[in-house]
């Protein structure tokens, strides 16, 4: 009897064992009837560069991380690249022109209960996330006052690439088979930037909803 209590007991234990410290790269899938910014660009909202936070480009609907689990908090990072260019050949040269980002994401999770195996795991969640410009216009045949143009028209484009923000929701994780767990999240989303309207420059502030499905395979 002492025997049998006492395998018990181990098993017990074994199984509420928390999950230890793993490292794990995952993917984020926002279906298209989840995309709330989608009335955003709907209404040309637009930066005009095809490479900002909401254009599409850069934050797609499909996208990936990688982090640290431990058996409380989770730190994922994110990276993301988009640029546009154009060449054009006339008589007097070439001008080179072109918009680009680089957009960088950190966020960190919180789990309610202790992360097991074939158990769901509940977190809430906190990220920020920045978009850098990085803008071309030269040619080989701008005088000095064209040049200085030039200047100042990267200088309104990069404010319109650039921003920031943030995020702020909760979520689910549920392994389920060794190393693979899938998940969803839900979220409120912050970005802070500039987008060209017709013919002005309107700094802009957008709240929206979020939700994503998740798949995540851990090491």
């Amino acid at each position: 009897m002492l025997l049998v209590a006492l395998t018990t007991a181990a098993l017990a234990a074994e199984a509420e064992a928390p999950e230890p410290a793993r490292w794990a790269v995952g993917l984020d899938f926002v279906p298209a009837a989840l995309r709330s910014d989608l009335a955003w660009s709907a209404d040309a909202m637009q930066t005009g560069t095809y490479v900002g936070e909401l254009d599409g480009f850069i934050q797609p609907p499909l996208t990936a991380y990688f982090g640290a689990i431990r058996p409380r908090t989770t730190w994922t990072l994110g990276a993301a690249w988009a640029r546009y260019g154009e060449v054009n050949w006339t008589p007097d040269g070439r001008r080179v022109t072109g918009a680009g980002a680089v957009r960088l994401a950190v966020d960190a999770q919180r789990y309610l209960n202790a992360r097991a195996y074939r158990r769901p795991a509940v977190w809430v969640g906190l990220g920020v996330h920045g978009n850098i410009p990085v803008i071309t216009d030269r040619s080989s045949s701008y005088t000095e006052e064209e040049a200085a143009d030039a200047q100042e028209g990267r200088r309104a484009t990069a404010g319109r690439v650039g921003g920031v923000g943030g995020r702020a929701g909760l979520g689910c994780d549920y392994e389920l088979l060794p190393g693979l767990a899938v998940g969803m999240r839900a979220a409120v989303v912050y970005h802070r930037g500039q987008a060209l309207q017709e013919d002005s420059l309107v700094a802009s502030a957008l709240w929206a909803p979020e939700a994503a499905l998740r798949l995540q395979f851990m090491f």
